[in-house]
């Protein structure tokens, strides 16, 4: 598990994935340990609480509810009335009105579930997935499904844990397909600890003498999860002037862009501040008015705020450059200039800097 690509690549950033693995591995660990249990009845406060954890950590979470449900309800082969369910309600109930509140009024959560379901019909295409599978999850899978094979031969519970793996997996090939975001494998987070389960089971099966084949897949594991950091920290969009004026600006620095994506890699690799003209809305990039005294005056407070502190405002060229063929940002930056002094060139041709305060 810990060099599975992606689990390898989350390890070194700061994202939800790895705290929804946490969840999922730790929910795996006590629903193992309650399907082996003496216990007649299933409990259902468990996959209530794992149910409420998966899906505050990841929306993806959601697509784990069928089989925790099926946890809740089955055992043994047949279905019964679950143990603490009253206080699984109340979980349930809790946490339900919670989320309905955080997402705002009623029409608007209700609009946004009938556009995601739209958007997954409209772009439904199995390719994606396999593209994923493949990238982030196959050299597991080669495990585990001699695990599965062996697991369907073998007599007493191997039928229900089928049912169980079904209803977990089952729900992330129907939809994932649709969603069609690539995020290094993220979405498919809930998953890996039953990945990394049959994987052990799938070694096991292969004997002693044939852990050589495993030892390869984990050391190719790694090196694609390797090259994964290598590319998110150094072969991003504008890598080669944004490490500069991060090395420029230290903890503290703003960068005033013209394009989204200007100010998206600047702030997914630093902890810097930016700021664009253009930004999306809805999945369509807009132009803000910059004539609009709030855009000014917000800008304005951003970079007074930045330099009081000592920090480094930079502007990209594409914006300083956009103004030879547009009066409101030639009229815009000229007033800036009066208030910040006039801007200078940088190490890199891309951005130029204000003058540090003296």
């Amino acid at each position: 598990l810990a060099t599975t690509p992606s689990v390898l690549f989350y390890a070194t950033t700061i994202e939800v994935h790895p705290l929804q693995l946490l969840v999922s591995a730790i929910g795996l660990n006590a629903a193992v340990r309650e399907w082996r249990s003496a216990r007649e009845r299933p409990d259902a406060l468990l996959p209530a609480a794992l149910a409420v954890a998966l899906v505050a950590t990841h929306t993806v979470g959601v697509l784990t509810l069928p089989c925790l449900a099926l946890f809740a309800l089955r055992r043994g082969g047949r279905w019964h009335r679950p143990r603490r369910l009253v206080p699984a309600l109340i979980l349930l109930i809790l946490a339900g009105c919670g989320w309905w509140l955080s997402l705002g009024e009623s029409q608007a959560v209700s609009g946004r579930a009938h556009a995601a379901l739209l958007g997954t019909l409209a772009k439904w295409s199995p390719t994606f997935l396999l593209g994923e599978w493949a990238r982030w999850c196959s050299l597991g899978s080669v495990l585990a499904a001699i695990a599965w094979v062996r697991l369907w031969r073998s007599p007493g519970r191997s039928r229900e844990v089928f049912l169980f793996t079904g209803a977990l997996v089952l729900p992330f090939l129907i939809v994932l397909p649709g969603w069609q975001v690539a995020e290094r494998g993220g979405y498919l987070t809930p998953l890996f600890p039953l990945l990394a389960l049959g994987a052990a089971a799938g070694l096991s099966a292969l004997g002693a003498k044939q852990h050589w084949p495993a030892l390869c897949l984990c050391a190719l594991q790694a090196v694609v999860g390797v090259r994964e950091i290598r590319a998110w920290t150094q072969h991003y969009r504008g890598a080669e002037w944004i490490e500069t004026f991060k090395q420029q600006a230290g903890d503290k620095g703003l960068l005033l862009a013209l394009d989204n994506w200007e100010m998206q890699s600047l702030r997914l690799h630093s902890r810097l501040e930016a700021s664009s003209l253009r930004v999306m809305r809805k999945k369509r990039e807009i132009e803000l008015d910059i004539q609009l005294p709030g855009v000014f005056e917000g800008i304005a407070f951003a970079v007074a705020s930045t330099r009081a502190q000592g920090g480094l405002v930079a502007m990209t060229s594409s914006l300083y450059d956009l103004a030879q063929e547009r009066p409101d940002i030639r009229a815009f930056i000229e007033k800036l200039e009066a208030r910040e002094g006039k801007l200078v060139p940088a190490p890199q041709p891309e951005y130029m800097l204000f003058p540090e305060l003296k």
